[in-house]
């Protein structure tokens, strides 16, 4: 008990350094598909783990006025592939090949988020989402798990007067989005004992030349796009990479903790982002009352991806449609 406490006293130290909206939800998750679809070893390996990791270093607001772009950029959204500005920019030696290839098998046109947010490999079409939401399984099971904790009701009654009502319903959506992505990881904890491990790993020994790597795949464009000096989007870009691989690192150290810990420092994390974000809508409670409804719905979430094993499921199949898809763009090395 002792020992617990004094790890979540350092996590929570630790946390209290980085900006909160900051923290990846769904990177072991990643990390897994990468593992499972590689056949790279040692610090090939660990470099495409970490890779897989990165588009999400721009889901938050460390430049926001450039969020979104750089979100879209690494992600491939709305369409424009731009995801493959890193593989094209990748030395074929070293080992920005395997960074660059991890970072691809992440996209959502083609690749592992393509069947999160988009298209599910197991679950049909419930037909019932509303304009703007593709059937994709977190999509889908984000709808499921609001029904069942709720969390659109209990926004409504703490809303701010003059909140739009689908202001109310898009953070209950996107809060639960982000829920089954965490218990996700919590998931696979169980499945790879060692993936926490593996994420913390990839961050530390991640190949140095990558904050490069991402200068050169996106530094002009973003210098044209917002008319800046080059530097300052070089240094945006950097800046981002290294706080993304500091909180990769605490990531992983929490997910090799056990279930029960793994949960309640990620309740505790989204409380913070609960509390950053959500102040200027609803009326918020105490931090602990947050961080009580938070630990619910991740208890709710944890329970639907374990029924039937449906989330493993869904990544078994994720991973065979990411490597097909890498093998037809030409993007995996064996």
């Amino acid at each position: 008990m002792k020992k617990t406490l004094y790890f979540l006293f350092l996590v929570f130290f630790a946390l209290s350094f980085i900006p909160s909206a900051a923290y990846p939800w769904g990177s072991a998750t990643h990390a897994y598909i990468i593992d499972h679809v590689s056949k790279k070893l040692g610090l090939s390996k660990i470099n495409e783990i970490y890779g897989a990791a990165c588009p999400d270093m721009f889901n938050y607001p460390f430049a926001a006025v450039c969020q979104q772009y750089l979100h879209d950029q690494t992600h491939g959204d709305p369409g424009d592939g731009s995801f493959l500005k890193v593989w094209w920019s990748a030395k074929k030696w070293g080992y920005q090949e395997s960074l660059a290839s991890g970072f691809v098998s992440h996209n959502d046109m083609w690749a592992a988020d393509f069947t999160a947010h988009h298209e599910a490999q197991t679950h049909p079409d419930p037909g019932i989402l509303p304009d703007g939401y593709d059937p994709g399984w977190v999509v889908i099971k984000a709808f499921d798990l609001n029904a069942v904790w709720g969390l659109a009701e209990y926004l409504w009654s703490i809303k701010k007067e003059g909140v739009p009502d689908d202001i109310v319903f898009y953070f209950a959506i996107e809060i639960c989005h982000s829920v089954i992505e965490t218990a996700g990881d919590i998931v696979m904890m169980s499945v790879d004992s060692q993936l926490g491990m593996k994420l913390s790993s990839s961050a530390l020994l991640r190949d140095s030349s990558f904050p490069d790597l991402l200068e050169e795949a996106y530094a002009d464009d973003l210098a044209f796009k917002y008319d800046m000096p080059y530097e300052d989007a070089a240094q945006i870009i950097k800046d981002a990479e290294k706080e993304f691989r500091k909180m990769m690192i605490l990531y992983g150290t929490a997910l090799m903790q056990d279930k029960e810990t793994a949960r309640q420092l990620l309740a505790q994390q989204m409380a913070d982002l609960a509390q950053g974000y959500l102040g200027k809508y609803f009326n918020l409670s105490s931090y602990n009352e947050i961080f009580v409804k938070l630990d619910e719905g991740m208890m709710y979430a944890i329970d639907m991806c374990e029924t039937d094993n449906s989330y493993l499921i869904e990544i078994q199949e994720t991973i065979k449609f990411v490597r097909w898809n890498l093998l037809l763009h030409r993007i995996y090395h064996w």
